[in-house]
């Protein structure tokens, strides 16, 4: 059972809901989801899906890993010419002698799959087995090469650096504005370059017990006051307008604490100078939204070049706010 989104607060405790607390879905940190997964079924789906797996591994995982693969192709492969230098010294030579040490036929493996060239260390033609054993593992070192360089470059060009470059205000706000109540968020794009097609998302989680006694968990999209497509040139304040539509409707701070709600801010868009989708996201607690204060304002007017007037922006107050005085 979920509450329908025309529910206000005062609805809500006029059916004696009884409100759990609600775990943090967004680290503000990392801006990644943080969530704990259990159960055999994730690990099959991973090893199914090889490929993305290893891209959302940390970048010490993947060097061990492919260390461990290179490795172990270059040992294993190792060991068969071993195997075969032992069993007919015509076939692997080192100058006129065969090889006699797994050390010489490891270096011979290595040199195979890496093409660096063989030296006094060479096959003989003459020997098919170790002929065709050289042609496999040159399939072989082709095929884990493409694996690690298609891995490494998805990794390298995956956009997630420039999340960190949008900066949210530390707390939102619920104050008024032109006589009407909001919630409001501050948000920020460090770079000089654009962000096309900027929207933005504000999702309110909550944790709650039915009438019937079951756990539920509760997800609403909360409307924003301005258009769909945000322009974040300069700093932008996301407006959700506290109206009788709201799930936030006559909310105070001490029905807020009782809710205990996370509100998750999702910001998607394209990066204007890679063409790379983005999105980020942010997160607010109960603890983090601060009633009856509005944001310091951070953009003003200087003199520019050939002294026109110019925006200038103040990231050093982006999280300020004061109290609203309140007739």
């Amino acid at each position: 059972g979920t509450v329908n989104d025309s529910l206000t607060s005062s609805k809500l405790k006029s059916c004696n809901l009884k409100f759990l607390k609600t775990p943090r879905i967004v680290d503000r940190e990392t801006k990644k989801v943080k969530i704990v997964r259990a159960g055999g079924v994730l690990y099959r789906q991973y090893f199914r899906n090889i490929f993305h797996t290893l891209i959302n591994f940390s970048w010490l995982k993947l060097n061990f890993l492919f260390c461990v693969l290179y490795l172990g192709m270059f040992s294993a492969y190792g060991f068969l010419y071993w195997i075969i230098g032992d069993e007919n010294d015509d076939c692997i030579q080192y100058g006129d002698e065969p090889i006699t040490t797994y050390a010489d036929a490891y270096f011979f493996s290595v040199q195979t799959q890496m093409t660096i060239g063989y030296g006094v260390l060479h096959p003989r033609s003459q020997c098919a087995l170790v002929v065709i054993l050289v042609t496999v593992q040159s399939l072989n070192g082709i095929l884990l090469d493409c694996l690690v360089l298609g891995v490494f470059y998805a990794r390298f060009s995956r956009p997630q650096g420039r999340s960190e470059t949008f900066l949210f205000s530390d707390n939102a706000l619920v104050s008024v504005k032109d006589g009407k109540q909001y919630l409001m968020i501050r948000v920020a794009n460090l770079r000089m370059s654009q962000i096309i097609e900027a929207h933005v998302t504000l999702i309110l989680h909550r944790r709650y017990v039915t009438e019937e006694g079951e756990e539920a968990i509760d997800y609403h999209d909360l409307k924003l006051a301005h258009p769909k497509n945000i322009f974040l040139a300069l700093p932008t304040i996301l407006m959700h307008p506290i109206d009788q539509d709201s799930p936030l409707h006559e909310i105070t701070e001490s029905g807020m604490a009782e809710m205990d709600p996370e509100l998750i801010v999702v910001l998607e868009g394209i990066e204007s100078s890679t063409s790379d989708t983005i999105q980020v996201l942010f997160s607010y607690k109960q603890e983090d939204i601060i009633f009856n204060h509005h944001f310091v304002n951070v953009v003003s007017v200087v003199e520019g070049e050939n002294n026109e007037p110019q925006y200038c922006i103040d990231f050093d107050e982006i999280h300020s706010s004061c109290p609203q005085k309140m007739d």
